[in-house]
């Protein structure tokens, strides 16, 4: 079968241009020629300004500071004393899987903070010994949470008048590490908080 209109070799001409056709200009966006004039504004698809560079200029990141640092720690401290009150609900009764995982927390939470005393002069001192009770182990380690907090916060008032105290990369392993210590406390406290709840709720239904 012959295809419509078909183009005979003898009217090919190899030496004239290709022309631009009114579908390819639609297809481009607008008038071809237009886009081709000296001055034009106009840009092709491929010209078009990437998401990348329609993003407004990088905004430097501030570094760690003393001030980033105490304030860390207050609000670590803050919820560490929350949980000293939580843990003494009488005759608080807590699943075994809950105190490991608040436990292992604390732990970590307290690694972080020794680390922390330990950059900035700090004897961090004996891990902490479990006390008696269901919660032995964990108030154990969110008083030595608390006693960490407390030496790392004076510290940090005493070395931050002097700039040569610690270096940038010191610095910022020591926001790091509150960082860290930060959100597992903040975890800690959650868990806390909702077991303390269940249990009130369970000791309500019984009675």
């Amino acid at each position: 079968m012959t295809p419509g209109n078909p183009i005979r070799p003898d009217q090919i001409d190899p030496l004239r241009s290709i022309q631009p056709t009114q579908e390819t200009e639609e297809g481009m966006g607008g008038n071809f020629a237009e886009m081709m004039q000296p001055g034009s504004t106009k840009m092709s698809p491929s010209q078009a300004p990437s998401p990348m560079n329609i993003l407004p200029g990088t905004n430097p990141v501030s570094g760690p500071s003393y001030e980033t640092m105490q304030k860390g720690l207050q609000v670590s401290q803050n919820q560490i004393s929350d949980m000293q009150a939580q843990a003494q609900t009488p005759n608080l009764r807590i699943k075994p899987q809950d105190n490991t995982l608040l436990t292992k927390n604390m732990t970590n939470a307290n690694e972080n903070l020794r680390t922390v005393n330990t950059k900035i002069g700090v004897e961090p001192g004996p891990h902490p010994k479990a006390l008696d009770g269901p919660l032995g182990k964990f108030v154990g380690l969110i008083n030595d949470g608390s006693n960490q907090i407390s030496s790392a916060k004076q510290q940090l008032s005493k070395i931050s008048s002097d700039p040569t105290s610690l270096n940038p990369a010191e610095m910022l392993l020591v926001q790091v590490k509150i960082n860290q210590a930060q959100q597992q406390i903040e975890f800690s406290s959650i868990l806390l908080s909702k077991v303390v709840d269940d249990f009130k709720q369970l000791m309500n239904i019984q009675i």
